[in-house]
Parts: C-alpha cells; sequence; structure tokens
C-alpha cells in the first residue's frame, strides 16, 4: 500500500514538471515571438496549421490492420514450409 501512494504521488510529481517545462517552453516561444509584425504572425499560424493537418493525415494513413493484409500472400508464393524456414535462417 505504501509503495502504490508513493507511485501515484511520484507520477503526480513528474507530470507536474512535464507540464511546468511545456508551459516555459510556450512561453520562451512567446517572448521570441511577440514582437514580430502581424503578417510574420500569420504565416506562421498558417504553416502551423498545416503542419497539423499534415499530422492528422500521416496518423490515419498510419492506422492500418492486420486484416488489411488477408489474402495478400498465397502459400504458392513461398517455395517451402515455415520449418524449413527457420531452418535455413538458423543455418545462415
Amino acid at each position: 500500500m505504501q509503495d502504490s501512494k508513493f507511485l501515484l504521488n511520484f507520477a503526480t510529481v513528474i507530470k507536474c514538471w512535464i507540464m511546468d517545462i511545456a508551459l516555459n517552453s510556450t512561453n520562451n516561444y512567446w517572448n521570441l515571438l511577440k514582437h514580430l509584425s502581424s503578417d510574420v504572425k500569420l504565416e506562421l499560424i498558417s504553416r502551423l496549421s498545416r503542419s497539423l493537418q499534415n499530422d492528422k493525415a500521416d496518423s490515419k494513413s498510419e492506422n492500418v490492420s492486420a486484416s488489411s493484409f488477408y489474402g495478400v500472400w498465397k502459400d504458392s508464393d513461398f517455395p517451402m514450409d515455415a520449418d524449413s524456414m527457420v531452418s535455413e535462417i538458423k543455418l545462415s
């Protein structure tokens, strides 16, 4: 019981620490960017938006299930059975 409380407290401390780092990074970026012109800020917004859209598109294309590969390979594609393949791999 003591260990679980310690781990819970430790996890909470780590989460807070990570959040502080993220907020400090955000503040540091803001301090660099806040003096830029409106046009430059709008260009940055546009680029960030496009990068988020690309990330979303990439994550959709990465969601591939194993069932989509059903029937892709046929037994005739492999000249030997699994045991023979394992033996050949071990010998090489």
